[in-house]
């Protein structure tokens, strides 16, 4: 049976449920999307930054990758933010490693 770890994260005096995420060994996924993210404080803060959906949100953290129509926003609410390392070449890079497997 896989250990079952759980991370919960408190916002504004409300559960952000999409923190409380069961981590099962070696299906956790730490990539440099889900990174960006966690620099706004949680995935609640991040989507309403974007002005996406918290599911989609999530779906972008798990995968590692946000569609193109999205990264303007997302690298324009990381600018606003002050986390400079997060623009438009960083975001290129990200996924051009993703789509080549990881290797740039």
């Amino acid at each position: 049976m896989p250990t079952i770890l759980f991370c919960a994260i408190e916002v504004s005096s409300m559960l952000d449920l999409w923190t409380i995420l069961p981590l099962y060994n070696g299906m956790a996924k730490n990539n440099q999307i889900s990174e960006m993210i966690a620099e706004f404080g949680s995935r609640s803060e991040f989507a309403a930054a974007v002005g996406a959906e918290l599911a989609t949100v999530h779906k972008w953290a798990q995968s590692g990758r946000i569609p193109a129509r999205w990264q303007k926003a997302a690298v324009d609410a990381a600018r606003s933010k002050g986390l400079n390392s997060f623009n438009g070449d960083w975001m290129i890079a990200v996924h051009s490693e993703a789509q080549s497997g990881g290797a740039a």
